[in-house]
């Protein structure tokens, strides 16, 4: 027993009890005791020898406190050794001190009516103070009016979320937050058209992309667009093959879709129904949503002066059939209509600022406010499938630009920058549009690709849904 080693004198002798001829101290409490927090107990001790000396008591550690008379006192939870010593003998006996206190959770949070999109900051205080680490926070109703981060809570739709916070085995109170749908208000009722564009930002939101185009103000970046493609600095490739991105990646309600790098990395977003006239950001909203942008109208003419759009007004939404038995210097499109194919495509303008390729269509700006002169330049884009309904599939949507009236195209590959390797009539070698001096080269393959490999479905963002208008209400 260790109490008894504690007490051995002769160790060649192999004694292991106190007898009479062997002199050792014992504590007669026994080898140990457990004790609450402020709990005191008296330890006591025996001799077996002659003498004048008294005992000394002393605790090894802080857990607890030992007075001259053995007078014990638990102060905080852990294992304390108290030894009691008399002459040159000792024992010790082991306290363990436990903390009994209840612990209880106070659970608030400093909004508990939120918007969609809003948050609010959770605060658990847990007594006695307890590490933080095993502190978590639960949806007891399986609510999904919010979503909890840390201790944020974020709004993500209307709904009514009940919470509480939870240590170990002890819970909070519960506390309630309710989510709303907020009251939209119109933040460009007031704006005049030349107080919008004065310090213009591009849209920040959904939400916000619809207040501008109810007013005939754009969304996106209002830069006037060169002929060519700005090409990104890395455009991967495999097998000597440009890379066309193939994912998806748009906000839970849909409005939102957000543009990649060559690299996977968002770098941009557009959304459902703002107004966008760069070709980088038009070829994205095409090929996202399917449809044109809120600036843009079917008719082949219109007048900038009475449109709400000004001089972003853009032209032409038709049918694009590229049937190479009429017009053999076009090069034929992935399983185009016009050739036998299963895919509708759809044209429209790109505004450029001039088209110096093709002596037909004059350098000058495609809309200067008061008239529009429309160029050469087009994007091309399937829009129905064979059975004239709309492509979901990402492997069946294909954008393409054109600067010279259909005889070549580039392949807008779903990334920043991203365009694909030029090929079509002038690029084989013949002349421009003609009939009778053409040698359009075929369509360059690529190889599809998901650059975005983090996810092809995500939540980044939480727009207010809201009933959009029809184009033909409003843009006429």
């Amino acid at each position: 027993m260790r109490k008894l080693l504690v007490c051995l004198l002769f160790l060649c002798i192999g004694l292991f009890s106190c007898v009479e001829s062997t002199p050792c101290v014992s504590i007669t409490n026994g080898e140990e005791l457990t004790l609450e927090i402020g709990e005191s107990v008296k330890l006591e001790a025996t001799h077996n020898f002659d003498t004048t000396s008294i005992y000394k008591w002393y605790a090894m550690n802080s857990c607890a406190l030992v007075d001259e008379n053995g007078f014990v006192t638990a102060v905080k939870e852990g294992v304390c050794i108290v030894k009691v010593a008399i002459d040159n003998y000792k024992d010790e006996i082991i306290i363990n001190v436990v903390d009994t206190t209840p612990i209880t959770i106070s659970l608030s949070v400093d909004n508990s009516s939120l918007y969609v999109g809003g948050t609010a900051t959770l605060n658990a205080i847990v007594e006695p103070m307890k590490p933080s680490s095993g502190l978590y926070y639960e949806i007891v109703n399986e609510s999904d009016a919010v979503i909890i981060t840390d201790n944020t809570v974020k709004a993500v739709k209307v709904g009514t979320a009940y919470i509480v916070a939870k240590f170990e085995e002890f819970v909070s109170n519960q506390i309630i937050v309710e989510v709303k749908e907020e009251e939209l208000i119109d933040p460009y009722e007031t704006v005049t058209y030349e107080e919008f564009y004065q310090n213009y930002t591009p849209a920040t939101s959904s939400t916000d992309a619809y207040f501008r185009s109810l007013h005939g103000f754009m969304s996106g970046d209002i830069s006037k667009q060169d002929q060519a493609p700005t090409l990104a600095h890395y455009q991967p490739m495999e097998d000597g093959k440009y890379v066309r991105n193939t994912s998806s990646i748009y906000s839970s309600d849909g409005l939102t879709y957000y543009i990649v790098d060559g690299y996977g990395n968002i770098v941009n977003e557009i959304y459902k129904g703002g107004g966008y006239v760069t070709l980088e950001e038009v070829a994205a909203y095409v090929l996202a949503f399917g449809d044109i942008p809120a600036n843009y109208i079917s008719k082949k003419s219109g007048k900038p002066s009475s449109n709400m759009w000004k001089e972003y007004l853009r032209l032409n939404h038709s049918q694009f059939s590229g049937d190479t038995s009429k017009y053999p210097y076009e090069p034929v499109l992935p399983r185009i209509s016009g050739c036998g194919g299963d895919l509708y495509y759809y044209e429209i303008d790109l505004g450029t600022t001039g088209t110096d390729c093709d002596p037909d269509y004059e350098i000058t700006d495609y809309n200067d406010g008061k008239t529009i002169t429309r160029g050469a330049a087009r994007i091309v884009y399937t829009r129905y499938d064979k059975n004239k309904n709309d492509i979901i599939d990402i492997n069946e949507k294909y954008v393409f630009y054109t600067y010279n009236h259909y005889n070549d195209f580039q392949e807008y590959l779903n990334y920043e920058g991203g365009w694909g390797e030029m090929f079509g009539n002038v690029t084989g070698g013949g002349s421009l549009s003609s009939k009778y001096d053409y040698n359009p080269t075929l369509y360059v393959e690529v190889v599809r690709k998901n650059l975005y490999t983090k996810s092809t479905s995500i939540d980044i963002n939480y727009s207010l849904v809201i009933p959009y208008y029809k184009k033909e209400e409003i843009y006429i």
